[in-house]
């Protein structure tokens, strides 16, 4: 085990995280100790289970090469912008989404901007 790369993390509801301090855990010569998120499969995990975290970096991750791409829009055909924006904006606002059920409005807003955002960049090409 690699205590560098290994997380713990308490979850509960707001309070419940408050009051209940989670103990190290110890395994061998190696202590845990309990993180405030954690990263499993490229998501980010938060106490409160809210996600807030995980869509904040991908909605920056995506909105970021919305950005690269509309600086290199007027060099590329329709399917070639469609392909870049498939695989660098909509394959990461898909990843892990099914996590995102039951979750508020303004968690699920945030995805629905960077789709939104990537829409015109893939029209206005057409337009040219």
């Amino acid at each position: 085990m690699n205590s560098d790369k290994s997380d713990v993390i308490w979850v509960g509801s707001r309070r419940t995280v408050s009051t209940h301090d989670c103990p190290p855990i110890r395994i061998e010569n190696d202590t845990i100790c309990a993180t405030n998120k954690a990263r499993l499969l490229g998501v980010s995990i938060s106490t409160d289970l809210t996600f807030d975290q995980h869509v904040t970096s991908v909605s920056g991750q995506c909105f970021y090469q919305l950005r690269q791409l509309r600086s290199v829009r007027q060099s590329l055909d329709t399917e070639s912008i469609s392909t870049l924006i498939r695989a660098f904006v909509s394959s990461r606002v898909d990843y892990c989404c099914s996590l995102l059920i039951g979750s508020p409005r303004s968690v699920t807003d945030k995805l629905q901007r960077v789709l939104s955002a990537a829409t015109p960049c893939y029209n206005q090409h057409q337009e040219i």
